[in-house]
């Protein structure tokens, strides 16, 4: 009977020790969840990581504005255990602890190679062999992969194998920080997802609002200009002996003349410009996938010309689809700088010549006005205040197109431009 007592006390204290390990390990992770949750929101709206660094029951994360934030595996500082802090350096190599490993975490950024020599005007020269450019994407470089806890091996833009660099502790109780551009990850964290106690926050800021950044006003409105064309298209003929079409102030490259032709001209396009906005927060994370087009607005009295009468007006990423549509994009419009919070997209206009011209003269009848619209990453849609867009009539004495866009004739028939200059010279 006395050894039937001392084991229902004993199995009794057991289960008491189980209760407390069970209740401390919940506010644990309660604990960490509600700093986790404020250092989120904080990001969200702003905030930016300023050190991430080892402490002595885990780590400590540093924000922009001087406040701290523990996440610990140990209930107010009991029992915890020396985390474990990665960050990229200056130079583009990992640190742990502050000290240099051998791991890029980017690639350098290569020099750009001399362009070739032109070809002799004549016949045509050979060109001259292009440079290389030895891009980040060209270099080995590690990210961390948080399912595994080992950095992985990318090579433009793609990963080639892991590594056997291990950023998780081997206790899994132990804290570890991986602080990328993008992300803040952390393993070892009560609560966490998977075998490795993943939490992962995102660095960017959720977009909250948009304005516009003009360089121009007129009578005091925020105005954007917007320059269109008009002229005529030229196409390229076979150069003659007999005939010098250089007289007529045209263009001659590697034995080929241009003329104009006449069908297609004059012409009238919209082309794709730049347009700034100020970002709030400045570290928002914004896509050129985001990009959601223009809002139109045609205040009018009587108006001889609306919305409609102006076409599509897009926000396209890039001004042009480039010289080989199918691999590479051309000049692109669209970044976003989280360094300065300032977003540029671009802006088209299908008829801008259908804008008024004098929308600020007094008596006018009309102004049209857009606002850029935007997803941010809760996929609410943001819209940017409203601006003056003033049109400029550019008229071009000649233009041999890189592309074949979509052109209209003074007298509105619309036609798609068939006679691109494949290498790319001319005008545009």
């Amino acid at each position: 009977m006395g050894a039937l007592t001392i084991a229902s006390v004993s199995t009794f204290t057991s289960c008491k020790d189980y209760d407390d390990d069970i209740s401390n390990l919940q506010q644990q992770i309660d604990a960490n969840k509600s700093t986790l949750e404020e250092l989120s929101k904080l990001i969200k709206a702003g905030s930016v990581i300023t050190d991430v660094k080892q402490a002595t029951n885990g780590v400590t994360v540093t924000l922009s504005d001087g406040k701290t934030f523990s996440i610990t595996n140990g209930l107010n500082g009991a029992d915890g255990a020396p985390g474990t802090a990665w960050t990229i350096g200056d130079d583009g190599y990992w640190y742990k602890d502050g000290t240099k490993t051998d791991n890029l975490a980017r690639g350098p950024q290569g020099e750009k190679g001399d362009q070739g020599e032109k070809g002799e005007t004549g016949p045509a020269g050979p060109a001259g062999a292009p440079g290389t450019d030895a891009s980040a994407a060209s270099y080995e470089y590690y990210v961390p992969n948080a399912e595994t806890g080992y950095f992985d091996i990318y090579k433009n833009g793609e990963k080639v194998a892991q590594s056997n660099v291990k950023f998780v502790q081997e206790v899994s109780t132990t804290i570890t920080a991986v602080k990328d551009n993008k992300t803040l990850t952390l393993c070892g964290v009560a609560g966490g997802e998977g075998q490795n106690k993943t939490v992962v926050i995102s660095l960017s800021g959720t977009l909250s609002s948009l304005s516009f950044r003009p360089h121009l006003y007129l009578e005091g409105i925020e105005t954007i200009p917007y320059a269109w064309l008009s002229g005529d298209v030229l196409k390229g003929v076979s150069a003659q002996a007999d005939k010098n079409y250089q007289n007529k102030n045209y263009v001659f490259e590697n034995a080929a003349d241009y003329v104009k032709d006449a069908p297609k001209s004059p012409f009238q396009y919209g082309p794709a410009w730049a347009v700034e906005y100020d970002a709030s927060p400045w570290n928002a994370d914004v896509q050129k996938e985001d990009l959601a087009g223009y809002n139109v607005i045609t205040a009018t009295v009587n108006t001889r010309a609306t919305g409609s009468n102006l076409g599509e007006v897009t926000s396209p990423a890039f001004a042009y689809a480039g010289l080989n549509k199918a691999t590479e994009e051309g000049k692109q419009l669209f970044s976003m700088d989280n360094g300065k919070g300032v977003l540029t997209a671009g802006l088209q206009i299908e008829r801008p010549w259908n804008l008024n011209v004098n929308s600020t003269a007094a008596g006018s009848n009309e102004a049209n006005t857009v606002a850029l619209r935007v997803k941010n990453n809760e996929g609410k849609e943001v819209v940017a205040d409203y601006a003056l867009v003033q049109p400029e009539k550019t008229i071009l004495d000649g233009l041999v197109w890189r592309e074949d866009p979509t052109c209209t004739l003074e007298n509105g028939t619309t036609y798609v431009t068939t006679n691109a200059d494949a290498d790319g010279r001319g005008i545009w």
